[in-house]
């Protein structure tokens, strides 16, 4: 008997690394390119190069045939040998000896003073650490690789180097950037005639058009890639296309589409023996049935998904098959046998501390638990739930609290620096003052022994000294009040201004009262931004964006240079309605801006707090800086919620003593329990 199912996490949660390993696949044994040589032995390694396509033992069985052929071989041909060895290692599922390999083959691209088979072996490395999951060391080495390989003329290797970089560009969110590359890598590719990496960029173009819901384009390239495999005669690569046509109607709501891709790609899989493809295949049909309620389909092909993944030494996949099949099992009332299966799977997402699957696993099981009317085991899992979140939670407060702490040593510098930078200025303005005090007395001296001409001109001078003077007065006054990097008001004149402001209280035609706001803003990941381009292109980003807010905001508002990569904004006469909307229009503002640093254009966002300004407890208005404290919270909430967002508070519900001192310790909690009203805006 089927049952009912609902729409399951687990589809998304296999869905998207199932991408990212098809991507690499893809990526590492479609288009992997050798040294422009006519050697006999280069040759054999590409014949070797098309088998690890879906038999990666057999290859690795051919190369070891070749290993006294390759020790008389010359250096290039010889790193083109270690790399084919590597990607076949890996292709076997063993990642520890493919780094091995691959550092090999990086050392002996080095002795060959040769960029194209240096860049090889970087991208060789960048694959090794991404099944890793190092993603810092393998974008490194990605980008290291694109340098080496646009700078000469194997345009094959370059189509690789464009595609490697484009990935690392999608993880980072810069879809645009990511976008394009791979179209710059699909010209080269059909200008050069090369149907390989052309299927390779259709596939990951299909990828990224489905990140960035163009359903109609992902759908167009998976069917021009499944194409050129047809003309290519390569089950391997059409099988490779349908998994991505089904990634695109998932996605797209498609859901029959997507289980005829399915089942198209198992069977040409199936073909060609394409093991990786064949689990790829099972596991997300046995995931398609599920959610369509068909438990026994589930069930058959989750088991063969197991059995594959299990072989391929994939635990992922395997974990991922166990749960479905417990999960089928508590749909068709064996609880015993679903119970077991689920646990099987789940261990390996809590010894992998894969946290973020494991939250979406339990959610998943404990809804079938529940269904299945066994309600203890469900309140098990999700209390267990509950406490990975609350750990992810801890862990996230804990490092906001580092990351406030490291922003306060550093304003802290930063102000001692100016303190510093202040004093010697008032110094030496002083010892001129001096210095023309004395030079006016002996003129004045002299004055009395000379002439009256004399006296005239001396006086003219004096009135030029004068001038001087306030021109360096006026100077000193300049820098009291600005920053010095983006020319907007310091924290100090800030303070100056609110010491003697006085809000509005004239109420505008809807009676509302046209307050004010205060706004915080904060650039997001400005750390990796100088860290990757350098404290140069940090400063280029800190005056940009300082231009952008004068732009988007009133000329009447005020901004203020609060430290660091933080921004205040002073915006009086605003009435609270609209507070919300000019947080959109900063948020879309700031995230269509382009830096240009250099060759290159850097793109960041923001998030923002908010608080309505003067903001009324009982009929009182808070001080300034108890303002500036809930705001920071509510900008702390805007990052903890994903960043590239803004979270004002509008207003206190219980406005008891009590309220607003727990308000003060916690404003996440505050709102959790209903004491104030927060709004979310985002640039949508």
């Amino acid at each position: 008997m089927k049952y009912p199912m609902p729409a399951t996490p687990i589809l998304r949660r296999l869905l998207l690394p199932a991408l990212s390993k098809l991507s690499l696949l893809l990526l590492v044994l479609f288009w992997l390119p050798l040294p422009c040589s006519a050697s006999e032995l280069v040759q054999r390694l590409r014949a070797i190069h098309e088998l690890e396509i879906y038999q990666p033992e057999n290859a690795l069985l051919a190369l070891k045939k070749m290993q006294a052929d390759v020790v008389g071989a010359s250096k290039v041909d010889r790193v083109a040998y270690d790399i084919e060895y590597c990607l076949a290692v890996l292709g076997t599922g063993k990642k520890e000896p493919a780094l091995v390999l691959a550092n090999q083959a990086v050392v002996l691209a080095r002795e060959t003073n040769d960029d194209a088979a240096l860049a090889s072996a970087y991208l060789a490395k960048s694959y090794v650490l991404s099944d890793l999951n190092d993603s810092t060391g393998s974008s490194a080495l990605a980008f290291m690789a694109s340098k080496l390989a646009l700078r000469g003329s194997d345009h094959h290797l370059q189509v690789q180097a464009l595609r490697a970089t484009s990935s690392v560009l999608i993880g980072q969110g810069d879809f645009a950037g990511a976008l394009s590359n791979l179209q710059q890598a699909l010209t080269l590719a059909r200008d050069n005639n090369e149907p390989g990496p052309t299927v390779g960029v259709l596939d990951a173009l299909a990828g990224l058009y489905t990140r960035m819901k163009e359903f109609d384009k992902g759908f167009a390239a998976a069917s021009e890639a499944f194409r050129v495999g047809t003309a290519m005669d390569s089950p391997a690569r059409m099988a490779a296309a349908k998994l991505i046509e089904y990634a695109v109607a998932i996605d797209a709501g498609q859901t029959e589409r997507g289980r005829r891709a399915l089942l198209s790609a198992l069977a040409l899989a199936k073909k060609v023996n394409a093991r990786e493809l064949i689990a790829g295949a099972l596991v997300n049909l046995s995931d398609s049935y599920l959610k369509a309620g068909d438990l026994d389909a589930t069930l058959l092909y989750a088991r063969q998904a197991a059995s594959a993944a299990h072989a391929l030494r994939d635990d992922s996949d395997e974990a991922t098959a166990l749960v479905n099949i417990g999960l089928a099992y508590l749909g068709q009332g064996k609880i015993a046998l679903g119970i077991s299966n689920c646990e099987a799977g789940l261990r390996y997402y809590e010894q992998s501390d894969s946290r973020p699957e494991l939250q979406d696993v339990l959610l998943e099981y404990g809804a079938a638990l529940e269904r299945a009317g066994q309600y203890q085991a469900a309140v098990a899992a999700y209390h267990r739930e509950r406490k990975l979140v609350d750990e992810l939670s801890q862990m996230r407060r804990e490092k906001a609290v580092v990351e406030i702490q490291e922003k306060y040593e550093a304003e802290k510098k930063q102000r001692q620096i100016e303190s510093l930078t202040r004093d010697n200025r008032l110094k030496n303005i002083e010892l001129d003052n001096h210095r023309l005090q004395q030079r006016f007395w002996w003129l004045l001296v002299a004055l009395v022994a000379m002439a009256l001409l004399v006296l005239a001109l001396l006086m003219r001078r004096v009135r030029g000294r004068n001038r001087q003077l306030e021109k360096n007065n006026s100077a000193l006054q300049y820098d009291n009040v600005r920053d010095p990097l983006t020319g907007l008001y310091n924290r100090r004149h800030f303070q100056e201004i609110l010491r003697d402001y006085l809000p509005d209280t004239k109420f505008d035609d809807a009676g509302v009262d046209p307050v004010g706001a205060l706004f915080v803003l904060d650039l997001d990941h400005f750390k990796q931004v100088n860290d990757t381009h350098g404290h140069a292109a940090g400063d280029a980003v800190l005056k940009t964006i300082s231009l952008r807010l004068q732009e988007i905001l009133r000329e009447t508002d005020m901004i203020f240079r609060w430290g660091g990569e933080e921004f205040l904004a002073f915006l009086p006469k605003l009435p609270q309605r609209e507070m919300d909307e000019v947080a959109r229009r900063i948020l879309r503002g700031i995230a269509i801006t382009q830096i240009t640093f250099q060759t290159q254009v850097l793109q960041v966002k923001i998030s923002i707090g908010y608080v309505p300004f003067p903001l009324r407890i009982r009929g009182e208005n808070l001080s300034w800086e108890r303002m500036i404290h809930l705001v920071d919270m509510a900008l702390y909430l805007a990052k903890s919620q994903g960043r590239n967002r803004a979270c004002g508070l509008i207003a206190f519900v219980d406005t008891s003593a009590a309220a607003v001192d727990s308000t003060e310790r916690d404003l996440g909690e505050a709102w959790r329990n209903g004491l104030v009203t927060l709004n979310f805006v985002t640039d949508e």
